[in-house]
């Protein structure tokens, strides 16, 4: 049995990508951490957080099974490895505001259509 993998060490890549730092990235091997993607070719945005799924022994600390990588987007649980080679490196802020601004506009919540926001400009939210 080996240790669940900390914080640091699952988001390394991703703080590299943050701070500017040039990461190798493999097909099929990603690393947690929050990014953006869009679902089809002109679509919005859609935020990604990918997260490890650990299964921790109560008595022992240890790891039950080898950790997985899990994509969580709009209310869907994925294999992280199938989207990995999509996905843009984002701070949590900017994913915690595209989730914001999603549930603010309608037309962004269709991931699934084409959307040229020059031709319907967003409009500020109400208050501003």
């Amino acid at each position: 049995m080996r240790k669940p993998s900390t914080f640091m060490q699952s988001h390394s890549w991703w703080l590299d990508a943050l701070a500017g730092k040039e990461s190798p990235r493999h097909d099929g091997l990603p690393e947690c951490g929050y990014y953006r993607m869009k679902l089809v070719k002109g679509g919005p945005w859609v935020p990604v957080q990918v997260k490890l799924s650990q299964d921790i022994e109560f008595d022992t600390g240890e790891l039950a099974a080898p950790e997985r990588y899990i994509a969580v987007y709009e209310d869907r649980n994925v294999d992280a490895a199938l989207i990995w080679d999509r996905l843009d490196p984002i701070s949590h802020i900017e994913f915690i505001r595209l989730k914001t601004r999603i549930g603010r506009d309608e037309r962004l919540q269709a991931s699934m259509v084409k959307l040229d926001l020059t031709e319907a400009p967003t409009r500020p939210p109400k208050g501003f």
